[in-house]
């Protein structure tokens, strides 16, 4: 039997610390992008639940913390492997197809560009910080 919210009325209620497994089990598939039935389930716990929670800011701080974690986790991978990527496309210019050669000499012109764009807007945001007496977490 179910309750209206999709949590299973003949199951006991979790102990605190099934509950707190639960709402991180609940908070890392929401943090991944799952829908609330998805992540109710997946942590084995009513949509009803998983909606009480989410009004919670302690929650909502956790699903945004996991999400920045796995968001980090990926620009890491990413940031470690841009060498790499940099010299495939720095090869690319010498490849025997024009067409070839035109998309990367085209690409590495705007990835130039852009990168420059990104670090003048950081520059001027930390020295706007600066003069604010504020600054950025890491």
């Amino acid at each position: 039997m179910s309750d209206a919210a999709g949590g299973n009325l003949n199951q006991p209620e979790p102990d605190g610390k099934q509950r707190k497994q639960a709402a991180g089990v609940v908070a890392a598939a929401l943090a991944a992008g799952e829908t609330v039935k998805r992540a109710a389930g997946l942590g084995h716990v009513s949509e009803r639940t998983v909606y009480n929670w989410l009004r919670k800011p302690a929650f909502k701080r956790r699903v945004n913390e996991v999400r920045e974690q796995a968001v980090s986790a990926a620009v890491g991978l990413l940031s470690s492997n841009m060498t790499a990527a940099a010299t495939a496309l720095v090869k690319l210019l010498k490849s025997r197809s024009e067409a070839i050669r035109l998309r990367a000499a085209r690409s590495v012109l705007e990835l130039t560009a852009d990168f420059r764009d990104l670090e003048e807007i950081q520059e001027r945001i930390e020295e706007l910080e600066r003069q604010l007496g504020v600054g950025r977490k890491r």
